[in-house]
């Protein structure tokens, strides 16, 4: 996605950055974390996770393809 694509303005890089930063985050949290405190927690997560594609969308309108090389 990087490589395919490139930032129309500050917003898509920097939403880019911080969207990568926030799940990486989340996966490290829950690689070594402790495990979570009840079902209703894991429930109340699993019910969240639609923020990240709407995060995505956003990021993914503030970028344009990049110029394709050909070999």
């Amino acid at each position: 996605y990087l490589r395919a694509t490139s930032a129309k303005n500050r917003t898509g890089r920097l939403a880019l950055v911080g969207l990568m930063t926030i799940l990486l985050l989340i996966f490290f949290g829950s690689v070594f974390g402790p495990p979570p405190p009840s079902i209703y927690s894991v429930a109340m997560a699993g019910n969240l996770m639609w923020l990240f594609v709407i995060l995505a969308i956003w990021v993914d309108r503030n970028r344009k393809v990049a110029q394709v090389m050909s070999p």
